[in-house]
């Protein structure tokens, strides 16, 4: 879809005012008209400076204070559009972020802003799908599903009443999706996924020679994407069993206290481990290190290597410290500004995003060695220089160079639709 810009005329309209005089009624001797003067040249008006969006180049952030999106979720008839956030829970600091971004990118379009926090039950989250079905209650719903095949009827029925359904993160097995935006932790699409993380300790082994023993966290057997997140890594590691051996946790639930645990009761009793790999934030598991006296520096042969799916403030200052090892860019802030954008190019503006159907993003391993240049729709994959939890001095990201879409404005609402 081409982007459309606004044209600005500038009309600079010149008004002439006339004023006559009455004649005398009969003068007697007329007087000398005087010469007139020399009209002076009237000088030529300065031409208006048209008002300047500030220029971003493909795959710049539009950084505050700068809001593209002002004013532009607003109906013809003046009232808001209504955005609706279903997320999976909010029980850790990347769930945390994914909330408050929601919320604060949906506000700042003006639209009116609708959460649901299922707490990890998929009869929940349902719940609320279907009230928004009955009610009509919101114009388009963002989601981060709790059960892949569950919610399939419930998302059925929103887009059949005209209530577009943008998923992210996690799948929702059906053709009715207005978009699935998430990344490919099989490696079998892209061959960058959890595969990058399970080689990530091959190249520990032959890097340090030991023998690499990794405690895998799992988040839910119940969820695709954890799965996902399982066999992406071990096409990696079980393909060298000669460097690295896995032992699988039971289901962490994604809590950082349960993980905490896991960690403590393992690296405890089985001194051979030396690794671990969580299928979500890891954080918990640094701490229950500190715990046990096995946080040391990388050069310690002691040293547990340490990686994890998601990436969230805590686990950058503790990359920073030397305390953490690899992770990858999966943070929920660039997966809900997409699914934002096409809400608002598709239901505000009544235009279809190329290839928004599915968007698959190739996985990046975040290291001290990139930790400070990698980046993504155009900031930071680690959110560094951003005050944590202070979302809404967190830019509107641009993904025309990632992508190939840009970030729509008042001016494309304006142009296509005529207010």
């Amino acid at each position: 879809m081409k982007g459309k810009l606004l044209a600005l005329t500038i009309v600079v309209v010149l008004c002439l005012v006339f004023a006559g005089c009455a004649q005398p009624a009969a003068p007697t001797t007329p007087t000398t008209p005087t010469t007139p003067t020399t009209p002076t040249t009237p000088t030529t008006p300065t031409t208006p400076t048209t008002p300047t969006t500030p220029a971003h180049e493909p795959g710049e952030a539009y950084w505050p204070p700068e809001n593209p999106y002002e004013e532009l979720a607003i109906k013809p008839d003046g009232t808001p559009y209504t955005f609706a956030s279903a997320h999976l829970f909010a029980g850790n600091d990347w769930n945390i972020t994914a909330v408050g971004i929601a919320e604060s990118l949906i506000k700042r379009t003006g639209a009116t802003y609708l959460f649901n926090d299922a707490n990890l039950d998929a009869a929940a989250q349902i719940a609320f799908l279907e009230d928004l079905v009955a009610t009509k209650g919101a114009d388009a719903v963002l989601i981060h599903p709790a059960d892949t095949q569950l919610l399939i009827p419930a998302a059925d029925a929103c887009a059949a009443a005209g209530i577009p359904v943008y998923c992210y993160c996690t799948d929702i097995w059906t053709d009715s999706l207005a978009s699935l935006i998430h990344f490919d932790w099989t490696g079998e699409g892209t061959g960058r996924g959890a595969n990058l993380l399970g080689e990530f300790y091959i190249d520990k082994a032959e890097e340090t020679g030991q023998h690499m023993t990794v405690l895998e966290l799992w988040g839910d057997h119940g969820l695709e994407t954890s799965r996902e997140r399982h066999d992406g890594f071990h096409a990696a590691t079980d393909a060298r069993p000669d460097v690295v051996t896995v032992i699988e946790s039971s289901d962490t639930f994604w809590a950082d206290d349960v993980i905490a645990d896991f960690v403590t009761d393992a690296f405890s009793t089985r001194p051979e481990l030396n690794g671990f790999y969580c299928h979500g934030v890891g954080t918990g598991g640094i701490e229950a290190l500190r715990g046990i006296g096995r946080v040391v520096p990388r050069d310690d042969p002691n040293h547990v290597w340490s990686s994890s799916i998601d990436c969230e403030t805590l686990t950058v200052r503790y990359m920073q410290n030397g305390e953490f090892d690899a992770f990858a860019n999966h943070g929920p802030w660039p997966m809900i500004d997409i699914a934002l954008n096409f809400a608002l190019w598709n239901v505000v503006l009544g235009e279809d995003v190329p290839n928004q159907k599915e968007v698959l993003f190739p996985v990046t391993v975040i290291t001290p060695e990139n930790i400070e240049t990698a980046t993504f729709g155009g900031a930071s994959c680690t959110y560094q220089g951003l005050p944590p939890r202070d979302w809404d001095q967190w830019p509107v990201l641009n993904w025309e160079q990632e992508l190939g879409f840009k970030t729509p404005t008042l001016a494309d609402r304006m142009e296509l639709l005529g207010y």
